[in-house]
């Protein structure tokens, strides 16, 4: 990225309608002060972080912006809307709680939909915008899953049938994304496509979704072909060449229907971390996307909507047992044993 471009990325960015802003806010409790004269501004399109120990005001500040606290002192600006003195139901902006509980007199379906049913909105269109949702994990869990099954397969095949400088960092490094938290992968690959793919006029969306979730579903399928390479007897294709095959014939007839069950035991699980997969997800898709874990995990976190975190819980893992034991039984040795 440039300089000039940087610095009208800047501008751009300066001169946008800001997120948040905060002017003198101070709050007290009695006599003591909670929160001192703070003056905070976040344009849109940034991630901030508040840190600090424990009792250091940031969960008041946190509570001033929802609205569920009265600054003592100060304003409130929201995408340039005084809020100051709104309600929490009428600023638009959201809270994660720390404790969670469902409505007892609501069903599950109830309790989902309860934010989009105190806003107005028509049942019919609440469950279009499940299906939306789910249609867009769907998507980028299969394009991940292709992704994934392309590079980790060619990976796999050079790292363990050729020998080269380096090998063991290459293998190391497909590797390492699955080790990594997901919020220093997902701060990353942000930081990553700002720099690369906003200057070539490509926003945040669901590519930039599939592209995320494929840096880690590689590890999926990279694990599962080199385990079935390991297997494969080298004698396999010598014996093939020593019939007459060509390389590609050997690979078409030999290699590739050997890797068959490989190819399905790597692919069925990354396809189950994809769709279920929520913190690289926040940092990589743009505002008008929203995968399934994400919408339910904003309708969760509304205030007055308390999440179904056990049934949403029981939903997924009852989901993903599927294709994990698809898996195993793809990966299953004629021999008796276990890839």
């Amino acid at each position: 990225m440039t300089e000039a471009a940087r610095a009208a990325a800047d501008a751009a960015r300066t001169t946008a309608p800001h997120a948040v802003r905060l002017t003198c806010v101070a709050k007290d409790y009695g006599p003591v002060r909670a929160v001192n004269d703070v003056e905070l501004t976040v344009h849109q399109g940034e991630f901030f972080s508040l840190l600090g120990p424990s009792g250091s005001g940031r969960t008041t500040l946190l509570r001033l912006i929802a609205g569920f606290e009265r600054p003592t002192a100060g304003r409130i600006a929201l995408a340039g809307r005084d809020v100051t003195a709104l309600p929490p139901s009428r600023r638009d902006v959201h809270t994660v709680f720390q404790d969670y509980a469902l409505f007892p007199h609501m069903t599950v379906e109830q309790n989902v939909a309860y934010a989009l049913t105190v806003r107005g909105v028509r049942k019919a269109e609440r469950l279009a915008r499940a299906r939306d949702a789910l249609w867009t994990s769907v998507r980028a869990g299969l394009g991940a899953t292709a992704i994934a099954l392309v590079l980790g397969s060619l990976a796999a095949f050079a790292v363990h049938r050729h020998r080269f400088f380096g090998r063991r960092t290459v293998s190391f490094l497909i590797v390492l994304p699955i080790a990594l938290p997901g919020i220093v992968t997902g701060i990353a690959l942000n930081a990553a496509f700002r720099t690369v793919l906003e200057p070539l006029g490509i926003g945040f969306g669901l590519f930039t979704v599939v592209v995320g979730h494929a840096t880690f579903c590689v590890v999926i399928v990279f694990n599962s072909v080199a385990a079935r390479l390991r297997r494969i007897a080298p004698s396999q294709a010598e014996a093939s060449a020593d019939l007459g095959a060509r390389p590609w014939q050997t690979l078409r007839y030999v290699t590739f229907p050997a890797l068959r069950p490989a190819f399905f035991a790597g692919a069925l699980p990354a396809f189950a971390l994809s769709f279920d997969e929520v913190v690289v997800t926040t940092f990589t898709a743009g505002a008008g996307t929203r995968t399934l874990p994400l919408w339910i995990y904003e309708n969760l976190a509304r205030p007055h909507q308390a999440p179904v975190v056990d049934v949403v819980a029981t939903l997924l893992i009852a989901l993903s047992v599927l294709p994990v034991y698809a898996a195993q039984r793809l990966s299953a040795d004629p021999a008796g044993g276990r890839l």
